[in-house]
């Protein structure tokens, strides 16, 4: 049966703790949806790429559904 030994604590860490800063950011803004909804018009749609046709494309599939070969 081998033998285990659990290292102890040397005082010195390789990242220092420290207390948080006092200072606040800003917390970041997501993107907006106008956005997105810009960029999914010029997107090709995943599943037209997968599978070569989209199940959603006349029901809210937003993305572009024009094959370019």
């Amino acid at each position: 049966m081998s033998s285990f030994s659990i290292p102890t604590p040397s005082g010195s860490s390789a990242i220092p703790i420290v207390a948080p800063t006092s200072e606040k950011e800003p917390p970041k803004s997501p993107p907006s949806s106008k956005n997105l909804t810009a960029n999914s018009k010029t997107r090709t749609c995943r599943n037209l790429i997968i599978h070569g046709y989209c199940k959603y494309e006349g029901k809210g599939c937003e993305f572009n559904h024009d094959l370019v070969s």
